[in-house]
């Protein structure tokens, strides 16, 4: 925090009180928030779909992915804190200025290709390893 609170007060602005204040927020959220989301996320789902259930217990070398595929069928987060363009720029036909708010749902780019978006599939292949 001592680090962003030294950028914001530099004077190339390379870090307005806003985008520090979202950052420290961010912090929180990935350190605190996505655990515990994770947690109450993924235990109803594995209870749901025991066959990926009993998958996990007969091989818990899997884990990392079974992670990996619940925070994916169920995210702990469904978007990022408000981000602030750092150029005009235009992302999927939606214009933003400068300095505009850019928020990313990430939900929605969290699926490896193939397979069925909506199973739980802790077997599910294209996660990266490590």
């Amino acid at each position: 925090m001592s680090a962003l609170v030294a950028a914001r007060d530099e004077d190339d602005g390379r870090l307005s009180q806003e985008e520090l204040a979202s950052t420290a927020a961010l912090l929180v959220i990935a350190g605190h928030e996505t655990t515990v989301n994770l947690r109450n996320n993924a235990v109803p789902a594995l209870l749901r779909h025991t066959d990926q259930l009993w998958l996990l217990q007969d091989d818990l070398g899997v884990l990392p992915n079974a992670i990996e595929e619940c925070l994916r069928y169920d995210a702990s987060v469904e978007r990022t804190t408000n981000r602030y363009a750092a150029e005009d720029l235009e992302l999927g036909g939606v214009w933003s200025p400068r300095g505009g708010i850019v928020a990313l749902a990430l939900a929605s780019a969290a699926l490896p290709a193939g397979g069925d978006p909506d199973a739980l599939d802790i077997t599910r292949p294209g996660y990266r390893k490590g």
